[in-house]
């Protein structure tokens, strides 16, 4: 009974062991005001830990207090923070370091700080963790740059009360090398004069040792004062430099480098959260890691023992933690890949030291040049900082040569802007030979990317070229001969005809009565004028007499126009052009296609993936040496074919027809491993963002509309022509009855009375007046004025008058003879009394 009783209370005390309550950790933050993002940084690092459970179920508490920056302050926070049974206390202020330091130390609590630790100044508590770089490492890799650099004379501006460098090492190091020092305290806002005393010495490369939040204004001022130019260099000691906001310089020219304790490229991998976070300032980075050691240091010491709670307080000043000597022993044997680099504790400082090197690049912000490293071997600069500054030193100086004989509108936009955004020129060169030695050649239009040797300009072979994306789209045409005169246009050309026909008769049939010698002579019906034209178009002679002008002239462009409409049918009817299709095409072993020699077109059908130009390219039997010589070829034969890009329709001509086949990418290339190509890649998408990939034809504005100058236009032009001659007929008409009312007046009257007279006869389409045909049947008042009427007319005095023609077998006089007989009668006898 017994024994069963121990076994039932073993069993009791392992479950409750078991299955206690999960152990809470808290940790202290001692902070001041102005740094809240202390406050965001260390509960972002808190959930993060939680959220991996790197300590299983352990939960961990902040507790935060700030402070004013006064020793009481920072006393009375701690103790409190002591008193809430914190496993360590967290601290980034500098002026109340030595305070945490030593209650740290007095109750054997474990402090972590983000202050740079100072070999001139000895660490005041031994429970103490940094894990920030310390200012003999920031001293050490600045006078390494320096040196690096190979300057003989260095400026160090220095602000006494924000510096971070060991002054008096640093000098005497750059002295020892044979560098020439000019110091430089910052104790007024104006610097500018001293700047232009750093400037006027000679002195173009400048140490610049103040706070993150001075080195706007620092820069600004340095610009006024011309110190910030593409001859100086300024190298920035404070760790925050990636947080500068260095806009102002960022075309100036000047090389800027500064220092980060977080690796540029690990920020692609980090959340915005994280990123955000970094951002504040490399004392968050800091923070992060230090929690992280914190909870790995909880996590190797639970292996050995139960982590009891801290039980101290200021009122009691002897007592300590006991498990404080374990817990920071613990930190010394963990390490861990953190946002700092790798994190393995070395006494109160970290073993490795990594510091990136970044530059101000005016395209790419902030641009990581180097590495500086340091552990136990000792401390080295990783790449060639001086060669680097001279790179970036070169952008902004680039000028860019296009190779191109007609570049694109589109490609010439994007170069362009890209050029300008990077502060260099491009001008476009015909010709590889133009390009001048500090020219960047970049060719326009190459086959594929990485192809070498397949642009129009000669390379070297061992040289290759790499392409951007593609700028635009060019489109391939298959062009053959085209029959003119279809289906629809048979039926326009014997409408035309038909309409031309009826305005040529109505015009010969209206001119023919307003022209008073075509009228006199021989007035035309329409009948008679239909009959005209008709057999001017059948060839055949007709029994109507043409006196006037304007008959004629309508006759004239009838034949012309008739003649011509025969000539384009039969030529049609005996030469029809063969009408394709793609599907023809492809299939026909008859068709011959034939390409340009050496063109990019031909280049690309055969390495293009199109199954269609793989087609083609197989088909092309022969090449053309200019487009002049294909399209006469072409035209001169109905089974040849020859493929062209859309920028060349230009100069064919709208007897030819064309069908699509697709379309072949355009590029912009240059020699492999250039900067350029990557600039111009994010330009095309930039371009191309807001407007889509164009092709040739959209880019050149060349449209495949139908012929502007065919036969079937041409035979429209000739309709017109028709068209305004039989009204020109009219306008002539109209004329020839002014000229004859003007020729034919007599004295004793005016031509505008005659010309009524004519214009009434016109209207009843007659040749004389019928008042005149009334008094030829009247009787003369005395037979004696008949009998000298025929005496006169027999006695050859009289005067000959124009009359129309009469029958030869006709013995009695004709009305007008009449008339104009007893006329001349009356005159005869008038002249005869005078």
């Amino acid at each position: 009974m017994r024994i069963k009783i121990i076994i039932i209370f073993l069993l009791s005390v392992l479950r409750q062991i078991s299955g206690r309550t999960p152990l809470s950790i808290r940790i202290g933050g001692v902070l001041e005001p102005q740094e809240r993002f202390a406050e965001t940084t260390l509960q972002a690092a808190v959930d993060n830990i939680d959220q991996k459970g790197i300590l299983n179920e352990t939960r961990i508490d902040v507790y935060l207090k700030y402070v004013e920056n006064s020793p009481v302050s920072a006393y009375t926070a701690t103790c409190d923070q002591l008193e809430r049974s914190v496993y360590s206390i967290f601290s980034s202020t500098q002026d109340i370091q030595p305070i945490i330091s030593s209650l740290a130390f007095q109750f054997k609590i474990p402090h972590f700080s983000t202050q740079l630790p100072s070999s001139s100044r000895p660490f005041s508590s031994p429970f103490s963790i940094y894990l920030a770089p310390s200012q003999w490492d920031i001293t050490e890799i600045t006078l390494e740059i320096a040196l690096n650099l190979g300057v003989s004379k260095v400026g160090l501006v220095s602000h006494s009360t924000t510096s971070i460098l060991e002054t008096a090492r640093l000098v005497e190091a750059l002295q020892s090398a044979g560098v020439d020092v000019l110091v430089l305290d910052l104790a007024e806002k104006d610097v500018r004069p001293d700047l232009a005393q750093l400037r006027r010495k000679g002195f173009y490369t400048c140490i610049v040792d103040v706070a993150d939040y001075l080195i706007k204004p620092f820069i600004e001022q340095g610009m006024q004062a011309g110190l910030v130019n593409s001859e100086t260099t300024f190298i920035l000691t404070s760790l925050d430099f990636s947080g500068v906001n260095l806009e102002v310089a960022r075309f100036s020219g000047a090389g800027i480098i500064g220092f980060s304790l977080i690796d540029p490229e690990l920020t692609y991998n980090l959340t915005q959260n994280e990123t955000d976070l970094l951002r504040q300032s490399y004392k968050a980075a800091v923070l992060l890691d230090s929690v992280r050691l914190f909870s790995e240091g909880i996590k190797d010491l639970s292996k050995i023992t139960d982590v009891e709670n801290p039980r101290v307080s200021c009122q009691n000043q002897t007592q300590i933690y006991e498990d404080g000597e374990a817990l920071f022993a613990s930190f010394q044997r963990v390490s861990f890949q953190g946002y700092t680099g790798m994190v393995q504790l070395q006494g109160q400082t970290r073993e490795d030291v990594n510091l990136h090197i970044l530059a101000l690049h005016p395209d790419l912000g902030l641009k990581k040049i180097g590495l500086w490293s340091r552990d136990r071997r000792g401390s080295a600069v990783i790449g060639d900082i001086k060669e680097n500054i001279d790179q970036i030193r070169m952008f902004g100086k680039d000028r860019l040569a296009l190779i191109s004989r007609n570049p694109d509108l589109e490609v010439e936009t994007v170069l362009k802007t890209v050029a300008e955004r990077h502060g260099s020129v491009y001008r476009t060169v015909s010709t590889l030979e133009k390009i001048l030695q500090e020219e960047i050649p970049i060719y326009w239009d190459t086959i594929s990317q990485g192809s070498p040797n397949l642009t129009t300009e000669s390379l070297n072979p061992e040289k290759e070229l790499d392409s951007t994306l593609p700028v635009s789209l060019s489109d391939i045409y298959l062009v053959f001969k085209k029959d003119s005169i279809g289906g629809l246009d048979w039926l326009k050309c014997i409408l035309g005809f038909l309409f031309i026909l009826l305005c040529s008769s109505l015009s010969l049939s209206f001119s023919s009565r307003i022209s008073p010698y075509q009228r006199r002579a021989n007035p035309y019906s329409i009948q008679d004028s239909i009959w005209i034209n008709v057999c001017g178009l059948l060839f055949r002679s007709w029994d109507f007499r043409l006196q006037g002008v304007s008959s004629r002239l309508v006759s004239i462009v009838w034949w012309v126009f008739s003649s011509f409409t025969v000539l384009l049918l039969s030529y049609h009817l005996l030469n029809p052009a063969v009408n394709l299709d793609l599907t023809h095409i492809l299939q026909d072993p008859n068709l011959s296609i034939q390409t340009l020699e050496h063109s990019q077109l031909h280049q690309y059908l055969k390495v293009s993936p199109d199954p269609v130009h793989q087609h083609l390219s197989s088909r092309v039997q022969s090449s053309f040496q200019r487009l002049s010589q294909g399209l006469e070829t072409v035209s001169s034969q109905n089974n040849i074919l020859i493929i062209l890009e859309g920028s060349q329709l230009l100069e064919v001509g709208c007897e030819f027809e064309r069908i699509k086949v697709g379309s072949r990418p355009r590029y912009l290339s240059m020699r492999r491993g250039s900067i350029w190509r990557e600039r111009l890649n994010h330009g095309i998408r930039t371009y191309q963002s807001t407007r889509s990939i164009q092709t040739s034809d959209q880019i050149q504005d060349i449209k495949t509309q139908p012929c502007q100058i065919d036969d079937m236009n041409f035979y429209y032009y000739l309709a017109g022509f028709g068209l305004v001659g039989s009204l020109l007929s009219l306008l002539f008409a109209l004329g020839e009855l002014v000229f004859f009312s003007v020729r034919r007046t007599r004295k004793s009257e005016s031509w505008w009375k005659r010309l009524t007279q004519e214009l009434k006869l016109m209207m009843r389409n007659e040749s004389t007046d019928e008042k005149l045909v009334q008094l030829s049947n009247l009787e003369f008042s005395s037979p004696s004025r008949n009998e000298n009427l025929a005496k006169f007319s027999s006695s050859g005095e009289k005067q000959r008058s124009p009359t129309p023609d009469k029958d030869d077998d006709e013995d009695e006089p004709s009305v007008t003879e009449k008339l104009i007989l007893e006329k001349a009668y009356d005159e005869h006898l008038e002249n005869s009394r005078l």
